[in-house]
């Protein structure tokens, strides 16, 4: 894949450059393949035809609710990001008619029939289950391609799921919509997905982290959020996902969004599935600050390399 080859610099050091092309590869497969087929229902791979540069945001706009696809500057049919799911559940990709029908009905009566007593009914189950198995790759994969470690272990705590200030990991609560005082981290700039979070490391000198994730890896994130998640919305408007402005909801955390320790799990089990051995986020972390301090030096707190040093690397 074209984006993993001309990221190949990034890694250096003790995690091989071939360990992380090849999770990066595979991870960007699996889940355009899993958004492709299982959430917008079609056996064509879509992705590809995503225009990045076509995107419009008004990073001034601090209205409540505002995001890139709210901007109306911006065609997103003629972007490759805009999906009638609906239409493609009528022409299918291979799915049996049972499920074909069912899928209908939900979508027709979808305030009566998706969601009955506050259970999903056994298909949109399904649904939400591929759904939440996509957003644990896209979390795995703006880790590693986001060029910028995570800032949940600066000092990790002995049982190592909370950071000092009792934030749960960083990219983890990232925002994708402006939510009363809280602005997104998730905007559009010079055609690119950017990440913008506070730099939290100590002796930082700057205040911001900017991640850029792989081409790949943004458009994955677009149609998400231009696509599958207002469909899902429609089918389960209640559900966390589909009414929060957080990329990775949880309302039974008390921070209603994902733990940290449901993050580390999500690192251990796709490095060891794929890699055959498990990694965890602070040797990621290792990797990305050390590729840092070679081609951008000024960029790198002291308090980032207090992440390399207090990591052991098998």
């Amino acid at each position: 894949m074209a984006s993993a080859v001309h990221h190949d610099f990034i890694f250096r050091g003790p995690l091989k450059v071939e360990d992380v092309v090849k999770l990066g590869n595979q991870l960007s497969t699996e889940a355009a393949s899993l958004l492709c087929k299982e959430l917008l229902f079609t056996n064509t791979n879509v992705i590809d035809r995503v225009v990045l540069g076509q995107l419009r945001d008004d990073l001034t706009d601090g209205a409540d609710g505002h995001f890139f696809a709210t901007d109306e500057r911006t065609d997103f049919r003629a972007a490759g990001c805009r999906f009638d799911i609906p239409a493609n559940i009528e022409t299918g990709n291979g799915k049996p008619e049972t499920e074909k029908a069912a899928l209908r009905g939900i979508v027709r009566d979808s305030l009566f029939y998706g969601v009955m007593n506050g259970t999903l009914h056994p298909i949109l189950k399904i649904y939400e289950d591929n759904l939440i198995k996509f957003l644990e790759y896209m979390l795995l994969l703006l880790l590693l391609t986001g060029a910028q470690p995570d800032q949940l272990s600066e000092r990790p705590r002995a049982d190592h799921t909370r950071h000092p200030d009792g934030a749960v990991g960083e990219l983890a609560s990232i925002t994708h919509v402006n939510d009363g005082p809280n602005v997104r981290n998730v905007v559009i700039m010079d055609g690119r997905v950017t990440i913008i979070t506070p730099n939290r490391f100590r002796g930082a000198k700057t205040s911001l982290l900017y991640r850029s994730p792989w081409p790949v890896v943004s458009k994955l994130l677009v149609v998400y959020l231009v696509s599958v998640r207002p469909f899902f919305a429609t089918l389960a408007a209640d559900h966390p996902i589909a009414r929060s402005g957080r990329l990775f909801e949880d309302e039974n955390e008390p921070s209603f969004q994902w733990s940290t320790q449901r993050y580390r799990e999500i690192v251990r089990r796709e490095t060891q599935a794929r890699l055959g051995k498990s990694l965890t986020i602070e040797k990621i972390n290792s990797v990305l600050v050390r590729h840092l301090k070679a081609v951008e030096p000024e960029l790198v707190a002291p308090g980032m390399m207090a992440v390399v040093s207090d990591v052991v690397l098998d």
